[in-house]
């Protein structure tokens, strides 16, 4: 007797259908938690073998210090610090403004590749201004779940570890966006009064002025964007002007201070220097046709 087949049958396309790839960070538990408030006098130094899990503290109000690889690191709200698993580290309250702060537990296969993900780890352990209110709602459910511990609110406390970290790294993630785009704009702005003052005796100390913003601070921000330092793209942007006066056949003494120079020798030794030739022989080689 034959045994009998049966082949698939034709149904109907899915109205939406996708693969979906979770295991990256699968495996990611919540081992403990815990709120520290109102405790001027609070102080935890770690001095012990290598803790077993990962702890971040997420600072709600007030002020603390934390203390990791010879750094002390002033915390306040909105900002999230992750302790060392294996190093010497202490974390304290200002006494004048004591910080209150969550506290939570994770271990799992995938908690690692989190923290890659938000730029978290042992050398870089602070995330500052990470305030969020739905971050401390998701805290405030934890606290509650957790007083009821059936083995049905595991799943609960699973679920809310889970949105916990999706809106910490979505915080963070947008701050990226807005700081680039924030820090490309600086960039523009810098380069644009450069160019619409570059013919007078700007200085370093204008720019600075003009942004709000320490020399050291501007120079390091501009260089990172641009590859130049904001005078060394003045001055660039001065010799291609004093380029285009000396192609149309204006004297090199009046192309100096039109350019925005202010002595002559000054402006000979940077042309020579950065186009190659003396501005006279560029003008000589450069002369407009008659």
């Amino acid at each position: 007797m034959k045994k009998k087949t049966t082949k698939n049958r034709l149904v109907d396309r899915d109205t939406y259908f996708t693969d979906l790839s979770t295991v990256r960070y699968s495996g990611i538990f919540v081992t403990k938690f815990g709120l520290m408030k109102d405790n001027p006098k609070q102080y935890y130094a770690y001095l012990q073998d290598e803790r077993h899990d990962y702890c971040l503290q997420y600072v709600i109000s007030g002020e603390g210090f934390f203390f990791t690889n010879n750094t002390l690191y002033t915390v306040k709200k909105g900002d999230i610090f992750l302790l060392p698993r294996s190093s010497e580290h202490y974390y304290k309250a200002n006494p004048q403004n004591p910080y209150d702060y969550y506290w939570i537990h994770f271990n799992g296969s995938g908690i690692e590749e989190y923290f890659s993900r938000i730029g978290i780890s042992d050398e870089n352990p602070v995330i500052k201004n990470v305030y969020d209110e739905a971050i401390v709602e998701i805290f405030e459910k934890l606290m509650a779940v957790s007083k009821n511990k059936t083995n049905i609110n595991e799943l609960l406390i699973l679920s809310l570890g889970y949105e916990l970290l999706y809106k910490i790294a979505s915080k963070i993630i947008s701050h990226e966006t807005a700081d680039r785009d924030s820090f490309e704009e600086l960039c523009n702005n810098v380069t644009n009064f450069i160019i619409e003052n570059f013919k007078n005796p700007i200085t370093l100390d204008d720019v600075a002025k003009k942004f709000s913003l320490d020399k050291r601070y501007l120079i390091r921000l501009y260089k990172k964007g641009t590859g130049f330092t904001p005078i060394h793209f003045l001055i660039n942007y001065r010799l291609e002007y004093a380029c285009i006066l000396l192609k149309q056949g204006y004297p090199v003494n009046e192309v100096v201070y039109a350019s925005g120079f202010n002595d002559i020798p000054n402006f000979n030794v940077r042309f020579k220097k950065i186009i190659g030739v003396t501005p006279s022989e560029f003008r000589l080689t450069n002369k407009p046709q008659s």
